[in-house]
């Protein structure tokens, strides 16, 4: 180009190819990812060669991308997997730029020509971004925004970059570098090019989760102290038989049932030695009197906390543990007493629940069992609430008010002495809703169930009365998923608004926002000391939360596509998610890591539950399956010295990974909710579809 003056004027590409040249011949490699992160602020594409005709443009930019994507096909094995992961964005953003230059009829063809290559790991994502044909669409379409707003991280080794830079620059490419400047963060990894099949990911740059992953997570768990001035006589040591024998409370507890993987002669000698103990602490508490005697019992106590658990101060705050929540945890501690540490070579007995007709005018969209598996719920698409018995008890009424003031309340009253025998039924139906029911959770007490639904709302239900008691209002979305705390008095939400909510029971209104997701939030899921809340979404990510202060403490990437279940297990160490890409990922929360790639589904994850020691792993999905893993691999992570880092995964597609150790088949049944019992029974349940299309 020729200024007024006769002199000639280097354009900016030409300039910018020259630096990255120079940097490239000097090997340096620091500067070339500044330049990348710099590139970032530029303004939105512009036309390169600004007097090319929009024809010969639009021909050169969808030629550079076709050759782009055929050159990567034909690379070497070895660097073909890493290079592939590039090619996505690219496409994605070419079409965007189309349409935001007005070519909707090239963008369209373009996209019908070229989608299929991505259709295998980008299904759900290609079909949103389709449903965009012009530039007002693209304004309101979330995956889009998504993608505008945010870089699309892949990861490299040095070699693979240098290859992709220079085929860029070979062919004078500026429209494909400005798109890698503009909408890639690239990091960079010494040694061999990944072999596995992977995709990016949308969101933190890579610093920052590196930096929230660094933050320390006090994920042990503790015993929960009950207020020794209420618990009395045998409260107070069936309370602390509760700790001890069940290995648990509500908060954690966790390590003592650990002690069940032991061997049956073992079992017996631990158990005198646990009698021993707890007789000889019960005498010290009736020597001692008054205050000094609760001091010593919270001592006790305190001393069976984990070293990771988090300290006193920063513990959430909770009403002492006692009634119905107490007795149920009682019950629970002698049957661990007769429980069965699972493993590969003992797995578990598996009952299955299968709901017939439920897909037209019911249509039953969730399940969930109870804690003590006595009771199951289902939401359904008729925004009915649905509670059946799985016992021989039927499902009764409170008495009405004016015979309810006629009876005494003594010491030795009892719920079912205030029950109807007149409503008794195995089944109850409880309306509210004005939209079909997206999830249901059972309160630890039993008491109450909680219910979400499209139409933003979450409802409490008395398991009493069988009514509605509280509707609580917050999100302006619909609401995915809820689930109660462990310490009964608190619940958290999932929605379409790309945020979770912590709720009081006692109070209507939000208590925090958990807000960073990039896309709907689809499960919620409480550690098990309370004190942290894990979310999965539809940005393929999951997260940790500190509850206490809001804020996000983990951000666990790698899923390749939507992520639907969490789990937790039992000690509070691990957390395993699943969803849309079929596979089983479990995460240290200590360090960050991903610890194991579970394969094996051959469809959507749905549910997850861990044996009550943690020695197994149940998933139940879309491929009318229950799995059952072993978890043997947990142990040495957690005991591991060094510093973990990301699990490679090196199966093929179609491969079953190691740790499979039972698959049970069902028929024709999607597998909505699996959950394992206090003596480590697993439960299934899902609904029938008759004549499947896919299943």
């Amino acid at each position: 180009m020729t200024t007024p003056g006769g002199e000639e004027r280097v354009s900016d590409a030409d300039v910018e190819r020259v630096v990255w040249q120079y940097f490239r011949q000097k090997n340096y490699k620091h500067a070339l990812e500044g330049l990348v992160k710099d590139a970032a602020s530029l303004p939105f594409a512009r036309l390169d060669e600004g007097e090319e005709a929009p024809e010969t443009f639009i021909k050169n930019e969808l030629a550079a991308v076709v050759h782009l994507t055929k050159w990567i096909a034909n690379s070497l094995d070895l660097y073909k997997n890493e290079l592939n992961t590039v090619t996505y964005p690219v496409f994605v953003h070419c079409y965007l730029d189309l349409l935001y230059r007005g070519y909707d009829e090239a963008a369209k063809q373009f996209m019908l020509d070229y989608h299929h290559h991505h259709r295998d790991l980008h299904d759900l994502e290609l079909q949103q971004i389709m449903a965009v044909t012009s530039l007002e669409h693209m304004k309101t379409n979330d995956t889009v925004r998504m993608f505008r707003a945010n870089k699309y991280k892949v990861h490299l080794c040095n070699y693979s970059w240098e290859l992709l830079l220079g085929f860029v620059q070979e062919h004078k490419y500026n429209f494909l570098l400005r798109i890698i400047n503009q909408h890639l963060s690239i990091t960079f990894h010494t040694g061999k090019p990944s072999q596995r099949i992977d995709v990016g990911t949308i969101g933190h740059a890579v610093g920052s989760v590196d930096q929230l992953n660094s933050i320390k997570v006090y994920w042990g768990t503790y015993q929960v102290v009950e207020d020794p001035d209420e618990m009395e006589g045998e409260g107070m040591d069936t309370a602390d038989d509760a700790g001890e024998g069940e290995g648990k409370s509500e908060a954690g507890g966790e390590q003592a049932a650990k002690k069940a993987k032991t061997g049956a002669g073992d079992k017996g000698k631990d158990k005198e030695g646990d009698r021993g103990k707890s007789k000889a602490a019960e005498d010290e508490d009736e020597d001692a009197e008054g205050e000094e005697g609760a001091k010593r019992r919270r001592q006790r106590k305190k001393q069976q906390d984990h070293p990771d658990a988090p300290p006193e101060e920063m513990r959430l705050k909770h009403p002492p543990i006692r009634g119905r929540m107490l007795q149920m945890r009682l019950e629970a501690m002698r049957d661990a007493r007769r429980r069965a540490a699972l493993s590969a070579k003992n797995l578990p007995s598996c009952c299955a629940y299968t709901f017939f007709n439920a897909l037209k005018s019911v249509a039953i969209t969730c399940i969930s069992f109870s804690v003590d598996s006595k009771l199951i719920a289902t939401g359904c698409a008729d925004s009915s609430v649905r509670v059946w018995t799985l016992t021989k008890d039927k499902l009764m009424k409170l008495l009405p008010g004016t015979k309810l003031a006629g009876f005494d309340v003594t010491a030795t009253s009892k719920l079912e002495d205030y029950l109807d025998p007149s409503t008794a039924s195995a089944a109850k139906v409880m309306r509210g809703h004005s939209g079909p029911v997206t999830c249901v959770n059972f309160s630890p007490d039993n008491l109450f169930l909680i219910s979400s639904s499209t139409d933003h709302t979450i409802r409490l239900w008395s398991l009493l009365t069988y009514t509605n008691v509280v509707c609580y209002r917050g999100h302006s979305y619909p609401v995915w998923h809820v689930e109660f705390s462990p310490l009964n008095l608190y619940f958290a939400t999932a929605s379409f608004d790309h945020t979770a909510r912590l709720w009081s029971t006692d109070q209507v209104y939000t208590k925090r926002v958990f807000a960073g997701h990039l896309s709907d939030v689809n499960c919620v899921k409480f550690h098990p000391n309370c004190n942290y809340l894990a979310t999965a979404s539809t940005d393929k990510s999951c997260r940790l939360w500190d509850i206490q202060s809001g804020s996000c403490v983990r951000v666990f990437q790698g899923h390749r596509d939507t992520v639907h279940v969490l789990e937790f297990t039992h000690d509070g160490r691990f957390l395993a998610s699943g969803g849309d890409d079929w596979d089983i990922m479990i995460w240290d929360l200590a360090s960050g890591c991903r610890v194991k790639v579970l394969h094996g589904h051959s469809d959507v994850v749905y549910s997850l539950a861990f044996s009550q020691e943690d020695g197994v792993l149940a998933s139940g999905g879309a491929d009318n399956t229950v799995r059952v893993w072993d978890c043997e691999f947990l142990q040495s992570a957690a005991q591991a010295t060094t510093t973990l880092h990301d699990a490679p995964d090196t199966l093929q597609p179609g491969d079953a990974s190691p740790e499979l150790a039972a698959t049970y088949y069902t028929k024709a049944t999607p597998v909505y909710a699996v959950h394992f019992g206090s003596t480590n029974y697993l439960l299934a349940a899902g609904v029938f579809v008759p004549n499947p299309d896919k299943h």
